[in-house]
């Protein structure tokens, strides 16, 4: 809309200062004279700010000794679209009470009053009219400073702001004109129903997770290796335990030859020989013992390996979804607030031309309000579609999806905290069978060798010299148990080594499907360069000589999203808007608010502080205020330019 007057009083040192406003305003004065304080003025009367964007920001004048109380600080402007003129205005000032038992009134604080053609309004009334004739606080400020969309707008939101400028471009159209090169990543993408930047992140987090999965297999590997015993093979071992049971047979012979005649003897070596063979059956069972419980472990890991694998996949889905619904809510949120607005606006006109001064005919009045109600309802219908994309069912279907996900989770955790707790029962009931086994054999040896002192002691006549055999059958029996023990940690060793088989399969399965993410990130990036660079094309045809980058080369070769804005030197080379001169600086951002001001079709004063750096000022069909530093004049000075 056009601001034909603006009119401030009591406002931040000014008494009163009333005047017209031309296509082209320009305002002349010294420093501190007044000229921020009229583009203070206009902004605080839009969206509560200073021009800079303070918040908090007061009209009060401040004198030599502070503030000046009892005033009241207002600013009134008319604005028109050429059918209808519309007058808005804001009084700040100070209010007291006066308490019970008190002579005088006390300060009670501040209060703003809102006058849309002189009718009182509440705030939230006032700022939805704003909103609904202007746009949002945000956009307001877009429009009305030439440096805020490319020097405080966040990069996100200018990105986002010039993307739904251009029209879009779906990831389909994207995907379909690129063909070959994407195979892979339009194929996964019929499989799951995502976009591509949400496939880019769940890949990306995918990769984290595999790649640190990949670097810590080398130091399982290692555990395993620490694990093994140190243990080195002749490849007699076997051969020689048979060789000493042979030899122990023999042995025992001879000395049951020599104690044949001796009932006492015999019984003896019987029992020496059972003691022997409970040793040497502890022995075997405790290594078997041990090989089941490696190969136990080894299964319940790669298990729950698997799970863990599953569970960080569907995690990081719940929280793609999650900030879907998150997204949907707030956009429904934002268009019920926004369906609202246009809904309760009303047709407000004025019954006298503001032009000629003559009263507008009664049916001048009704085509107003017919096309203000035609315009009113095409854009009830516009957000009506809007809202089909996040309306209740939309979201609630996204909801009970992160329900199901929540409960497929929940169930992975359950599945997770079995093979945990399997794994603990696996470890206690293997310390408890080998303490119950070791008992038992040690009982054994006990009561053979009690029975065997028994014996020796009961017997009356026990001469029989056999220590030289039973001396060479001991010495066999302890070689040959040593042997036993050594066969047993080479099936650990054996057992270990397997492991580490597995280890390094895992490895090289991990690392496949590494390089398969690669492959399909790789793929993103080709489609993310080809959007970037049909959305750049389509971007920067809205505009002349402004440029903007969207996306960033990595060192890695990745892409980065970005939105950089680029200013054309004199030579022709661009350079980044932070770079360029003042003069080059607001004329770029004329030309931006010209574009987004179009399309948006949303028009407010655009306020070039500092306009005496630009010697050519490039407005195109903006209506502007520029404020010119003056040395000479020491009290403002208006002038006016009608194109």
């Amino acid at each position: 809309m056009f601001l034909k007057t603006i009119h401030l009083k009591n406002f931040q040192g000014i008494k009163d200062l009333s005047f017209d406003l031309g296509q082209t305003t320009r305002i002349y004065g010294d420093n501190a004279t007044g000229k921020t304080t009229v583009a203070n003025a206009l902004s605080w009367l839009l969206f509560d700010k200073s021009s800079t964007g303070e918040k908090g920001f007061s009209p009060k004048t401040i004198g030599p000794e502070g503030e000046e109380h009892g005033l009241e600080h207002s600013v009134t402007a008319i604005f028109s679209d050429g059918a209808e003129e519309v007058e808005l205005r804001k009084v700040f000032y100070e209010k007291y009470t006066k308490s019970r038992g008190k002579a005088t009134e006390e300060f009670a604080g501040h209060t703003t009053d809102y006058f849309i053609d002189a009718v009182p309004q509440k705030k939230k009334d006032f700022d939805k009219f704003i909103e609904s004739r202007f746009g949002s606080p945000e956009r307001l400020q877009i429009l009305t400073d030439p440096l805020f969309f490319s020097e405080t707008l966040p990069w996100e939101k200018r990105r986002a702001i010039l993307i739904g400028m251009s029209g879009g471009l779906s990831d389909n159209e994207v995907l379909l004109s690129l063909g070959s090169k994407v195979a892979n990543l339009r194929a996964f993408l019929e499989k799951k129903p995502l976009t591509v930047d949400e496939l880019t992140k769940m890949l990306k987090a995918q990769k984290r997770d595999l790649a640190k999965d990949i670097e810590a297999i080398p130091a399982r590997i290692d555990e395993a290796n620490l694990a093994k015993p140190d243990v080195t093979l002749a490849g007699n071992e076997k051969a020689r335990v048979a060789e000493l049971e042979a030899e122990a047979t023999r042995l025992r012979a001879v000395i049951a030859e020599k104690k044949a005649a001796d009932g006492v003897a015999s019984e003896v070596e019987r029992l020496t020989k059972e003691i022997f063979s409970v040793r040497q059956s502890f022995t075997i069972e405790k290594a078997k013992m041990q090989a089941d419980l490696v190969q136990e472990e080894q299964k319940h890991e790669l298990q729950k390996r698997d799970l863990e694998h599953a569970q960080k996949d569907l995690l990081h889905t719940i929280r793609l979804v999650e900030e879907e619904v998150e997204a949907l809510t707030k956009a429904r949120q934002d268009l019920i607030v926004e369906f609202q607005t246009v809904k309760n606006e009303k047709f407000v006109h004025n019954s006298i031309c503001p032009t000629c001064g003559q009263a507008i005919s009664p049916e001048k009045l009704k085509e107003a309000e017919a096309d203000f109600n035609q315009d009113r309802a095409e854009r009830l219908e516009s957000i009506n579609k809007k809202g089909q994309a996040c309306n209740k069912k939309a979201i609630g279907a996204k909801t009970l999806e992160v329900s199901k996900l929540h409960k497929q989770a929940a169930e992975l955790d359950e599945e997770i905290s079995q093979l945990n707790k399997a794994l603990s029962d696996l470890n206690t009931a293997y310390s408890e069978e080998l303490s119950i086994l070791a008992q038992s054999a040690e009982m054994q040896e006990v009561d053979l060798k009690e029975a065997i002192s028994q014996i020796q002691s009961d017997a009356e006549d026990f001469s029989v010299d056999t220590s030289a055999g039973e001396a060479a059958l001991k010495k066999a029996q302890e070689e040959q148990e040593a042997l036993r023990a050594l066969l047993s940690q080479a099936a650990l060793v054996e057992a270990q080594d397997k492991r580490i088989e597995e280890l390094q399969a895992e490895q090289k399965k991990l690392s496949a499907k590494y390089e398969e993410l690669e492959g399909l990130l790789y793929e993103t990036e080709i489609f993310t360069r080809a959007k970037a660079s049909a959305l750049h094309e389509r971007i920067n045809s809205r505009f002349t000589s402004v440029r903007f980058v969207l996306t960033e080369e990595q060192v890695n070769g990745g892409v980065k999203d970005v939105c950089n804005v680029l200013v054309p030197r004199d030579d022709g080379a661009y350079i980044p808007f932070s770079s360029a001169n003042n003069a080059a600086r607001i004329n770029a951002g004329l030309e931006i608010i010209s574009a987004l001001s179009e399309c948006w079709e949303t028009q407010v004063p655009v306020v070039v502080d500092n306009a005496e750096s630009v010697t050519n000022l490039v407005t195109g069909d903006l209506q502007t205020l520029a404020l010119y530093v003056s040395e000479d004049d020491k009290v403002l000075r208006v002038e006016t330019e009608e194109n």
